[in-house]
């Protein structure tokens, strides 16, 4: 059970670049954070993984879809650092 430890890395990430989006005024950006890592991802994830190691899967749906949504966040953080100049 020590997989879901892992999630609260990407967890804080994706939340920390949400609500980075948030506060620049685009809260379609931050939306679709929050989509990804709180229905679609984990959606999948926990269907997907329980039917291949049962209960486990289950667990390690939720670091999984957090990892999934870290890799949404990245691109997003990266396709629109020139519009608002962050990086």
């Amino acid at each position: 059970m020590a997989f879901a430890a892992f999630g609260y890395v990407f967890m804080s990430i994706n939340n920390f670049i949400s609500i980075m989006f948030t506060s620049l005024n685009d809260g379609k950006i931050s939306g679709i954070i929050a989509l990804c890592n709180g229905f679609l991802f984990i959606i999948a994830f926990i269907l997907l993984f329980s039917t291949l190691w049962g209960v486990t899967g289950v667990f390690i749906a939720l670091p999984a879809a957090d990892a999934a949504t870290l890799l949404v966040t990245g691109f997003l953080f990266l396709k629109f650092r020139k519009k608002f100049n962050y990086a």
